[in-house]
């Protein structure tokens, strides 16, 4: 992936139109693979920025069926390149995440008894228009455990969305975004359409059947941005809006494309 910072403007919109839909191209089949493709969530590290393997460790320390009160994350740097991602429950430590990686944890969203925390690097630098985590765990309070989705590392993109059944995820990579289940498998991908040549910030509709996202050239001289929106029943995706500048997709809260918020750049 080229990576590099971008200027984010966020605005709020209120009463926003139904976006108009594009007829500049035609829907085209996308291909699912035959098989579902394991992404890497084996024991063994991947590969961090700083070419060192990453280990991560973790660990339950409540009684497990607590579900109630305030949840809230604490980063704690050690003393080289590591840190302790702790799960707290009105200030008591819950569960911990240990990442031998100067990485910044948070609740990516929380669901009953079930909290997805995100792990983002510290220090990307250039011009990147999408961000996200780029390792993704699920605790259950309930049940006292914590699932590794994703490893920490970059071959994996960075991570959207988590469908309304908490059963998908949405993953943008350079070239594509991609579906996945809990266990890391590959579902569906929808390759990004040229011109563009990046995509991000995807929204799951309510019901999951639909998937929107924003697609950009990636130049930050010439920036030009896209809105498209995904079948999954059917497996097409076609073109929303587009124009110069960039989009970013606030939320999706229904199933009805006039539902869909986001806010534009010039």
């Amino acid at each position: 992936l080229f990576f590099a910072f971008g200027l984010f403007l966020v605005v709020e919109y209120q009463n926003v139109p139904s976006p108009q839909i594009v007829e500049s191209r035609q829907p085209r089949p996308i291909k699912m693979a035959p098989e579902p493709e394991k992404i890497n969530n084996e024991a063994t590290p991947v590969a961090s920025p700083s070419l060192q393997n990453i280990s991560i460790t973790t660990q339950f320390m409540a009684q497990p069926g607590n579900c109630a009160g305030t949840l809230s994350i604490d980063n704690v740097r050690g003393t080289g390149l590591d840190t302790e991602v702790q799960l707290k429950r009105d200030g008591k430590e819950v569960a911990k995440i240990d990442v031998q990686e100067e990485v910044e944890g948070s609740i990516f969203t929380h669901r009953g008894c079930r909290v997805y925390i995100g792990l983002q690097f510290l220090g990307l630098g250039g011009y990147i228009n999408y961000l996200g985590p780029t390792g993704f765990f699920l605790v259950d309070l309930s049940e006292g455990t914590i699932t590794e989705i994703l490893h920490m590392g970059y071959q994996q993109g960075f991570v959207d969305d988590i469908s309304a059944d908490g059963q998908m995820i949405a993953i943008s990579q350079s070239q594509e975004m991609q579906i996945i289940n809990l266990k890391g498998e590959v579902m569906q991908k929808f390759p990004i359409e040229d011109p563009y040549t990046v995509g991000g910030d995807g929204k799951f509709s309510l019901d999951g059947s639909q998937f929107v996202y924003a697609a950009a050239v990636n130049e930050p001289d010439a920036e030009r941005g896209a809105v498209y929106l995904a079948n999954r029943k059917t497996g097409t995706q076609k073109l929303l809006k587009q124009k110069q500048g960039l989009f970013f997709i606030d939320s999706w809260k229904g199933n009805a494309v006039s539902e869909i918020q986001f806010t534009a750049t010039n």
